[in-house]
């Protein structure tokens, strides 16, 4: 994995374990699954755990019916599933796949009752501030007064701009992009107020390396 919802643990736990339950809801039996798939350890020796989760619902859904010339429409309870990979580093974060994959935090906190994982908010102006070698290529803002009250703009070294660099610069940002170089690696992302975050490149940036970019540059980050 090399992008995700970005979930912080509170308290502490060592390890996820398959998990297979079913939780009985009234007339439907839902099921709960959590499938670690690899076991990896970060350049510095961090337990890591890869995988993927799924949870069974009961969700209204709108149902069209036509009937003698006539359509109706009605909410009908409906068992869904919900489906997401995630990557784990216990007592430190967990990465849902998206934002519809956040359910992935309760059902591992649930094997754990000391711990809790919430979902996360990202300080990107604190983020941005620590990365010397970076050329933001895209910002996302809000918060300005007038008529122009938010906005995206892409290009090169964006908060250079003379146009739009002190827009970006003294308003909130919701989203960034950066492309980060250093003496060995060069690495384009991009981040969200949200708690997402995504590598695009390098394309074989493995979950190792995202795990350890993670612990070295975003979680002191996150509120």
């Amino acid at each position: 994995m090399k992008a995700g919802k970005l979930g912080v643990v509170k308290g502490n736990f060592d390890k996820i374990s398959d998990m297979d339950r079913i939780i009985d809801q009234g007339d439907e039996n839902l099921h709960q699954c959590i499938e670690v798939q690899r076991e990896l350890k970060t350049d510095q020796g961090i337990p890591l755990y890869e995988g993927r989760a799924a949870v069974e619902t009961i969700e209204e859904r709108e149902q069209v019916d036509i009937s003698d010339g006539e359509i109706t429409q009605k909410q009908t309870p409906t068992k869904v599933t919900k489906y997401t990979r995630f990557l784990s580093c216990p007592g430190e974060f967990v990465v849902a796949g998206d934002s519809s994959g956040v359910f992935v935090f309760d059902l591992i906190a649930s094997q754990h009752p000391s711990a809790t994982v919430i979902e996360s908010e990202f300080d990107l102006r604190g983020y941005l501030l620590e990365q010397e070698n970076a050329d933001p290529w895209k910002a996302g803002f809000y918060g300005k007064s007038g008529k122009a009250e938010n906005g995206v703009i892409h290009g090169d070294q964006v908060f250079d701009d003379s146009d739009f660099g002190e827009v970006v610069g003294d308003c909130q940002l919701n989203q960034i992009g950066l492309q980060i170089k250093d003496e060995t690696s060069k690495i384009k992302m991009t981040a969200a107020e949200s708690g997402y975050i995504e590598v695009y490149q390098p394309s074989d940036f493995s979950s190792e390396e995202f795990a350890d970019y993670i612990l070295n540059n975003v979680i002191h980050h996150l509120d």
